[in-house]
């Protein structure tokens, strides 16, 4: 149960950075 959370934690985290990669890119 423990692992999926922490899997869970580390999708939100690879959506965050992508996010700033994409805005960075857009500039």
């Amino acid at each position: 149960e423990k692992n999926a959370l922490k899997e869970e934690k580390l999708k939100q985290e690879e959506k965050y950075k992508w996010a700033i990669v994409d805005g960075v890119k857009e500039k």
